[in-house]
């Protein structure tokens, strides 16, 4: 009985919530600033014809006067700000993503973090921060020193420039894990 009542909620607010509410909004104020200047004359004028009149008009009016505004406003920002909408690269929209793995990473969550990193790494697999938390994430979370060693190799391979950041994390890494994979076998005898 609950659970009807609840669909007859949401079949009831349904195409209210369709509604952007930053738009209602701007419209119930324009209308507003429209209608009331609009009423005062037209009582003043006509009497209660006068205010239907300024309901109507302000009614039809505010609509045009937000469509006229918003395009105005889209080609004043374009003019201002160096063109239109912002262009993002793939990179760039892979970058939320990668903090969504650091966070996982920060938490132990290396199964999670392993899976985000993966699905980066299929969109933009020359993505060298994206292979180098990689490499950090089957070392700190899997300790499979091999393949993380792999992933580094490949950043040190393809990163050319020594300088370059994330060149020296994963040179850095990379000798760190040679260290521990020396101590880790047995002298031979």
């Amino acid at each position: 009985m609950k659970k009807f009542a609840e669909q007859k909620k949401k079949r009831r607010l349904g195409p209210l919530k369709d509604i952007d509410s930053v738009a209602r909004s701007q419209f119930l104020r324009l209308f507003a600033w429209l209608f009331a200047p609009l009423c005062v004359l037209g009582f003043w004028g006509s009497g209660l014809k006068g205010i239907m009149l300024a309901f109507v008009f302000s009614l039809v009016v505010s609509p045009l006067i937000m469509l006229i505004l918003e395009k105005f406003g889209r080609s004043t920002a374009s003019f201002l700000y160096g063109g239109g909408y912002g262009s993002w690269s793939k990179r760039d929209q892979l970058r939320g993503d990668l903090n969504t793995v650091k966070h996982h990473k920060m938490r132990k969550e290396y199964d999670q973090a392993l899976e985000v990193v993966n699905r980066i790494l299929k969109i933009d697999p020359d993505f060298s921060e994206a292979i180098f938390l990689k490499a950090q994430i089957l070392w700190e979370g899997f300790e499979n020193t091999a393949a993380s060693k792999g992933y580094l190799k490949q950043i040190i391979e393809t990163k050319k420039d020594k300088d370059e950041t994330i060149h020296r994390w994963a040179s850095t890494l990379y000798d760190e894990l040679t260290a521990i994979e020396k101590e880790k076998k047995p002298p031979l005898q």
